[in-house]
């Protein structure tokens, strides 16, 4: 019971806010560098992305929140989910489970839509569309963690298995989450489109699926007062 209730407490809504300062200002402020700066390009590549070097902080930053809040969340959620031992339907735990995570939901929203901006000074829509995969990648993870506690699976097999929607993104991930990975590139200037192999293949059809339903992010902004170069 103490170790849950340590978990419990590492994992829930009163820790979110400081671990986004903490993930966020690591990795973000401290870690991360723009491959401009020290011209490693397979430094931190699942971390590179949009082409301004202060966005590019920000969306390593940001990046390494939705990884530590795809492990967090699920964790967190397993754990309120076993408190609950009144039969259900899945329907009425995944009622439950949105309810236990409304303060996680919340924060992700309000973060993950904080700098939406700055894809408006570059072709690629990389903070929208990443956040577009990590809401697809917490949906599956509630449902999945919904599920397996609705057939009874032990606790232990429940938290190794929470994650692995998370897991699979940092693999497939790890060749490059955006077209601008692995490239040297200006401020402002959009990146070649070069694939890098398979894995970066398939987040840049992500990417493309994303943008031909939803737009360009630039399109539908007012009042932007500069134009894109293009190598």
């Amino acid at each position: 019971m103490t170790t849950r209730r340590i978990a419990m407490f590492l994992l829930g809504p009163w820790m979110i806010v400081p671990q986004a300062v903490v993930v966020a200002g690591l990795v973000g402020g401290v870690l991360y560098e723009p491959p401009e700066i020290h011209v490693h390009l397979e430094r931190h590549i699942f971390l590179q992305g949009n082409t301004d070097w202060g966005g590019g902080c920000l969306f390593a930053g940001t990046i390494a929140l939705y990884v530590a809040f795809g492990f967090s969340a699920a964790w967190y959620l397993v754990l309120k989910m076993q408190e609950s031992s009144t039969p259900a339907s899945f329907g009425q735990n995944l009622l439950k489970a949105v309810w236990f995570l409304k303060f996680h939901i919340l924060a992700f929203v309000v973060g993950g839509m904080a700098n939406f901006g700055y894809d408006a000074w570059v072709s690629p829509n990389d903070f929208r569309n990443m956040f577009l995969l990590a809401t697809l990648i917490y949906t599956f993870s509630i449902l999945l963690v919904v599920g397996i506690h609705s057939i009874g699976t032990p606790l232990l097999l429940r938290m190794v298995v929470a994650p692995v929607f998370t897991v699979l993104w940092l693999i497939v991930g790890s060749d490059g989450n955006t077209a601008r990975a692995g490239q040297l590139v200006q401020s402002g200037q959009d990146p070649q489109p070069i694939t890098r192999g398979t894995r970066h293949a398939i987040m840049l059809s992500w990417h493309r699926m994303c943008d031909s339903v939803f737009g360009d992010i630039a399109e539908n902004t007012e009042g932007r007062t500069r134009p894109r170069t293009v190598p």
